[in-house]
């Protein structure tokens, strides 16, 4: 399980709840833009098709990011479950990816982190008996991060504050 314990964006404001060592810290990122995030696979909160969960092809979705600032130079995204038993849990965190509109099918670019499978890359939602709320959360970044492959998300984290011009979400079930 990582360290996350929510994410949560609030009009101009992203907030993020963080449990390290067993303590609970919250990093606040003012905004003043919101990105736009859809994928031409499946609608905003609708169904990720089965291709794209760890059953399937276990590969992540299209993703399409509109409302980008000029001055972005890269991209960090997370795909979590908010709702998870006992906390947010991460399923894939990839940084430095190039500042594109379009996230492909199966991405190779940027640095995959290590997520709370303990794997570096995507890892899709496992099937359940019931439905299950996850997003994806894009970040638009000043530069890149220069973290190295595998690194935790708890460390992606901490330089948004220096970096962030932008965050956008694309809610779906699972």
């Amino acid at each position: 399980m990582g360290p996350f314990l929510k994410t949560k964006m609030r009009g101009s404001e992203i907030s993020i709840i963080a449990s390290h060592n067993g303590a609970h810290q919250r990093f606040s990122f003012p905004t003043d833009v919101t990105l736009q995030v859809n994928s031409s696979a499946f609608p905003s909160n609708g169904l990720l098709p089965s291709v794209y969960r760890f059953d399937g092809h276990n590969c992540n979705p299209p993703l399409q990011i509109a409302g980008l600032p000029e001055t972005t130079r890269s991209l960090l995204i997370i795909l979590e479950q908010r709702d998870a038993p006992v906390a947010a849990r991460t399923h894939w965190i990839c940084w430095d990816i190039p500042a594109d509109r379009t996230i492909t099918t199966r991405e190779t670019r940027g640095i995959s982190g290590r997520n709370d499978f303990l794997h570096r890359g995507y890892t899709g939602p496992y099937p359940q008996d019931s439905l299950y709320p996850f997003c994806f959360v894009v970040y638009a970044l000043r530069s890149k991060l220069h973290l190295p492959y595998g690194a935790s998300r708890h460390k992606a984290e901490k330089l948004l504050a220096s970096q962030l011009l932008a965050c956008g979400e694309l809610a779906f079930y699972a």
